[in-house]
């Protein structure tokens, strides 16, 4: 569980480092891709707690960290690109 826990949350930051460097199109889906994985991350720690492998104290802050993320997610997902700036002339 741990290691897949792992897995995800490095899934969610590769998807994340992905979008930063493609185009609109492709970076909706990058988006889209680290929203789904957080929300799986999400549903992994709550197992984890349910089960007792989190403390309380744990749970909550990570909690905190995942809901913060999907926040900035969702409104980088919602956002509208950004128009190119014509090319500078010499």
């Amino acid at each position: 569980m741990a290691r897949h826990i792992a897995s995800l949350a490095l899934g969610v930051h590769d998807a994340l480092i992905a979008a930063r460097h493609l185009a609109p199109g492709p970076r909706a889906t990058a988006l889209l891709d680290a929203d789904i994985q957080l929300d799986q991350l999400r549903q992994h720690l709550h197992l984890a707690w349910r089960w007792q492998w989190l403390s309380g104290g744990q749970f909550q802050h990570v909690s905190g960290l995942t809901d913060e993320l999907g926040r900035l997610i969702g409104g980088w997902r919602r956002a509208k690109p950004a128009p190119h700036a014509p090319p500078a002339r010499p």
